[in-house]
């Protein structure tokens, strides 16, 4: 039950990620957007860390996936999340970056063993209808922005590179069951890749000085909190069980989209029915 719990509430948080995001992209490139989020996870990580664990820890080979995590999820897959969202509108990227159940699924099977049953299938078949579903509703996500049908693929690239960082994590969860081993190393990874990457991705990685920080503070504080959450489901359940159920947060995104960002989006009724279609194939892979 605590696994179910903590997999619902991460899919709420990550809602509240992106609809913070999308406030702060407004005004602050993703590069900046990802700089914030990856300093408020480190700087709140790495005391718990020190805090609950010894230092001896980091001694573990369990740093080493729980780095190449970090490097996969929040650096590659956040950095693409954020241009998705500035392109597209986060009620067309969230649903998008769902995928990312069939790339965990799939490699849950490959690397760990577990079972897709044939609900599951048909769950991973549902999903990929809900899919193209939402993809063929281009008037949907940002107002008054010219959405072109190659930028779905972005949204998509970061649900690849998220669910690696999953599979990866589980392997290092498997080496060392210790939440708070992984957040920080993962956060400082991230960080770290976001610094030496800038010269070759041109993003200006600093903190804005404008009314952005505040939804990106907001955004990073989101993101910590799903990231605890989404660990402790990941370690204390399955994968093809925990993930279906932490990818709810379509349906908080696009509730919370519909009723607070009007002004920026448009959420349509396509939408509703292709994200209502991803999330009851993310489900049915439970079965």
């Amino acid at each position: 039950m605590i696994a179910i719990g903590a997999a619902i509430l991460a899919g709420f948080f990550y809602a509240l990620t992106s609809l913070f995001s999308r406030v702060g992209l407004e005004r602050a490139e993703p590069g900046s957007a990802a700089i914030v989020s990856s300093w408020i996870n480190a700087l709140i990580f790495w005391p718990i860390f020190f805090f609950v664990l010894p230092v001896s820890m980091l001694r573990s080979l369990a740093v080493l996936p729980f780095i190449a995590a970090g490097m996969a999820g929040p650096f590659l897959g956040r950095l693409t999340l954020y241009y998705a969202i500035r392109r597209l509108g986060v009620s067309l990227s969230e649903p998008l970056f769902n995928a990312q159940v069939i790339f965990i699924a799939l490699g849950g099977v490959i690397f760990f063993g577990e079972q897709i049953t044939v609900f599951g299938g048909l769950g991973i078949g549902i999903l990929m209808v809900g899919l193209v579903f939402i993809s063929t509703n281009m008037q949907a996500g940002n107002i008054g922005v010219v959405k072109k049908k190659r930028y779905l693929l972005i949204p998509l690239t970061s649900a690849f590179f998220f669910g690696i960082s999953t599979l990866v994590r589980k392997i290092g969860l498997n080496i060392e069951p210790e939440v708070f081993l992984g957040l920080p190393v993962a956060a400082t990874a991230s960080l770290s890749s976001l610094y030496l990457s800038s010269p070759f991705t041109k993003q200006a990685i600093s903190i804005p000085r404008n009314r952005a920080l505040l939804p990106l503070v907001l955004a990073g504080l989101s993101s910590a909190t799903a990231q605890f959450l989404s660990l402790t489901s990941i370690s204390r359940g399955d994968l093809v069980v925990v993930i279906p159920l932490q990818n709810m947060s379509p349906i908080f995104t696009i509730a919370i989209t519909a009723l607070l960002l009007r002004r920026l989006e448009r959420v349509t009724g396509g939408v509703v029915v292709g994200v209502f279609l991803v999330v009851a194939g993310a489900a049915l892979v439970n079965f």
